[in-house]
């Protein structure tokens, strides 16, 4: 049906009406907005809507928005500028606040809009708040939005600030670039710090540092990775640790990572890409859904300890040191892998990183070390360890040579079991107490060349030291010695300092010919003592000398202290001034020394008894010669050296030997030693002294010549009775009467000497092993041999 005109009309009517209406409303907002740019004041309802639209972008950011502040000024909206825009961004445990001035301009056609931000941003834990908040610090932040508002397109950040503190964590920066980008869904940050200091309980200091990471990001959903890859450098670095210093040569040992997150996965690289560096492998997962776990696997592959002794050296000067002090490491490889797996704790909670579990193992192949000062060295060192938290550790070792002054000798190899001890202890993470086994059979595979010992296969218990304790043992052995020569046991150990030479020099360089043997069933062994249960036989000139209760404590310190008892019984006294060349003497020799305490090398306290008895006839016999170089050991002023021709012929030369020689009743000394000071008595039968006149007077030796009119006396000099002297004087007196010894010339027959004399020196020079570790003395040796390994190879 077609319309009617007044139909038409109407319409046309309506329209004009519009039409007037909307020029009405135009009008009246341009009256008020020229009213608003007068007063350059926003409604309370344009903030708001302003800080909504600035609210709708945190669907686009990784953090949760908690505050917006705009200064409302309208002029500024204008003109695409905000003087002042304040956030407040929350992310787990952390909270940044970010403070300034905030630029919008249209970028180029279809581009979108870039936003700029230069605000003035600090951190804070959230716990703390501002307790806890950083220094401001300046910031640079450009991002550029779609046109449609709904996504970034591309982010960047940069910041210089000259100094930043963080007090809270004791952080310090100095001279620092930071810089990061964002963009086509890749993240790059790179950073060059001058000085970063951290001084929190420890201090760590970090020169000329240069980092960088890269990754693939995605904002919409927020996800990084799932490959992360970095490195860090630098310059040098230092620390100090729990009052332990540690130079960390960082310039030598550059860092990469490379995390999955993906799989919650992370490797670290430590060392140039030349070379074979150490990995380590970090992987997180969950149980349950709720508790974490951290596994941190790492793999050393082998390495040069020569060259890690000297690198740890250098990173820890005040630990690794003192630890190889006087220890020089000449070669092996060493090379170790394992895992450890650590529980993450809450936030709130003290230990937030907790290990659960440890396992792992250790190689070194072919080690060679050298201890110069005590003339030790050894190569062809093996050892392979396992070991784990519940277990222990277990293993074996293997020394092809070992050397200690002129004794060579070789371990084979050798098992050994560290278990952990059961009891409270054993709950710790790790246990403080182990069972300590060596050997798989009853006796130590050790042989060395000339000396056939046995010791037993060692056992014993081992305690971890916590805090300011230190490392304890205690190790149950035994050790046997079938008989041999003095002279060769001596020899090898080069006690006392033999000479090549056969001239004789002064002091006690000789060995009496004796056949040595020990038998200690068990040896008690603890950080700086042993206490052997057992004793030293030993069988010279005709008698026996025997050594027990022996005990040495405080090895470690600059005051060792020995204890033992020692006993001579039967030594023919014949012998024994051949030997010494003093000449015929007709008797035996018995002694005994209990009690005795050695404190660093000086006898503190003992007693001592020394004593001639008759042999063949009711007296000692010494021939006239024998008598004078007797009395000249022991007169210290040397008295009998000056004697008148006459009285030197009449007492002790020919004359005297046609009325034969000097008979004693008796001859000995007891000394007793204790608080500095020594008691010296003789030693008498009752009733001994015939002549009633001396009686009350006391002699170290008494006689008379078997023509019965010329006797021979030796009375103790003193003022009372027993004697006191002092422990030095006594000191003195011994060291001068082991010098005169050393120098007496024996007197024996061709047969004599047969019997006497010492073995031949193996014509070594220096009293000490070989330089085979010395690239520059080669060991004929260890050239001719083929390569084993240099490790105790298991089967299989």
């Amino acid at each position: 049906m077609a319309p009617t005109s007044s139909g038409t009309h109407s319409r046309t009517r309506l329209k004009r009406t519009l039409v007037l209406a909307a020029a009405c409303l135009a009008l009246a907002g341009s009256i008020a907005l020229w009213r608003l740019s007068g007063s350059g004041t926003l409604d309370r309802w344009q903030a708001e809507a302003i800080e909504a639209r600035l609210r709708s972008f945190s669907h686009l950011l990784p953090f949760e928005i908690e505050k917006v502040e705009v200064r409302r000024t309208w002029r500024e909206l204008l003109s695409g500028r905000l003087s002042r825009v304040t956030l407040t961004l929350k992310r787990d445990e952390w909270r940044v606040r970010l403070s300034g001035p905030l630029t919008i301009s249209k970028g180029a056609a279809g581009s979108g809009f870039e936003i700029g931000y230069q605000p003035e941003a600090s951190i804070e834990p959230v716990a703390l708040g501002e307790k806890g908040r950083s220094d401001a610090l300046e910031l640079e932040i450009g991002v550029r939005v779609a046109p449609t508002l709904t996504e970034i397109t591309a982010a960047g950040l940069s910041t210089r600030p000259k100094l930043w503190r963080w007090p809270q964590f004791g952080l310090e920066l100095q001279k620092t670039a930071i810089t990061a980008e964002w963009k086509n869904a890749e993240a790059r940050l790179t950073a060059t710090i001058e000085q970063l200091a951290w001084k929190k309980e420890n201090e760590v200091n970090l020169q000329g540092l240069s980092a960088s990471l890269s990754a693939p990001l995605s904002l919409t959903p927020f996800k990084l990775g799932p490959i992360i890859q970095g490195s860090l450098e630098a310059r040098g670095g230092e620390a100090l640790w729990r009052e332990k210093y540690f130079d960390l040569p960082l310039s030598k040992i550059p860092l990469k990572l490379e995390l999955n997150s993906g799989t919650a996965r992370a490797r670290l690289t430590v060392g140039p890409p030349s070379s074979r560096p150490l990995e380590i492998t970090a992987e997180a997962q969950t149980s349950n859904g709720a508790q974490k776990t951290l596994s941190l696997t790492w793999t050393l592959p082998p390495l040069s300890v020569p060259g890690l002794a000297t690198t740890a050296a250098t990173i820890a000067p005040e630990i690794v040191p003192p630890l190889l002090s006087g220890i020089e490491l000449k070669e092996g490889t060493l090379s170790s892998k394992g895992k450890l797996v650590l529980e993450i704790g809450a936030a709130e909670s003290a230990a937030r990183l907790r290990p659960t579990s440890l396992a792992g193992s250790v190689r070194l192949d072919r080690g060679a070390l050298r201890i110069p000062k005590s003339l030790f060295a050894a190569r062809g060192i093996g050892l392979e360890v396992a070991f784990s938290r519940q277990r222990g550790a277990s293993g074996s070792f293997a020394v092809d040579t070992i050397l200690y002054h002129r004794a060579k000798a070789r371990l084979a190899r050798t098992d050994f079991s560290l278990r952990p001890r059961k009891g409270p202890a054993a709950q710790e993470w790790l246990a403080r107490e182990y069972a300590l086994a060596i050997g798989d059979s009853s006796e130590l595979p050790l042989q060395i060349d000339g000396l056939p010992l046995s010791v037993a296969s060692p056992i014993g218990e081992l305690t971890l030291p916590r805090g300011t304790e230190r490392l304890d043992f205690t190790v149950q052995t035994g050790l046997t010695v079938p008989p041999i020569r003095a002279r060769r046991l001596l020899s090898l150990l080069c006690l006392p300092s033999f000479s090549t030479s056969r001239e004789r020099k002064p002091g006690l360089t000789r060995v009496p010919p004796a056949l040595v043997r020990a038998d200690f069933p068990r040896v008690d062994l603890g950080p700086d003592w042993i206490e052997p249960e057992g004793k030293v036989h030993a069988e010279l000139f005709g008698g026996v000398a025997e050594l027990e209760g022996l005990g040495v404590a405080g090895l470690r310190s600059a005051t060792p202290e020995i204890h033992f008892d020692a006993f001579v019984k039967g030594v023919r006294l014949d012998r024994l001034g051949a030997w010494l060349g003093i000449g015929k003497i007709d008797g035996l020799l018995e002694a005994e020394a209990t009690g005795v305490s050695i404190l660093s090398w000086l006898p503190i306290r003992y007693y001592f008894r020394v004593e001639a008895k008759p042999r063949s006839r009711d007296q000692v016999i010494f021939s006239p010669p024998a008598m004078k170089k007797f009395l000249q050991l022991f007169s210290p002023d040397g008295a009998f050296s000056r004697l008148h021709w006459f009285a030197d012929a009449y007492a002790f030369g020919p004359l005297r030997q046609l009325f034969g020689g000097y008979y004693l009743d008796h001859a000995g000394i007891i000394l007793s030693a204790a608080d500095g000071f020594i008691q010296v008595r003789t030693v008498e039968k009752q009733g001994m002294l015939k002549n009633t006149a001396e009686e009350g007077r006391h002699f170290i030796l008494y006689g008379k010549s078997n023509s019965g009119f010329t006797e021979i006396k030796w009375p103790l000099q003193g003022p009372n009775y027993p004697l006191i002297v002092s422990a030095p004087a006594i000191s003195d007196y011994v060291r001068q009467l082991l010098f005169r010894m050393g120098v007496l010339k024996p007197e024996t027959s061709d047969s004599e000497k047969e019997t006497f004399d010492e073995e031949p020196d193996s014509g070594q020079a220096a009293c000490g092993p070989p330089a085979f570790v010395d690239d520059r003395v080669p060991d004929p040796e260890r050239q001719s041999q083929p390569s084993r390994g240099g490790g105790p190879a298991r089967d299989g």
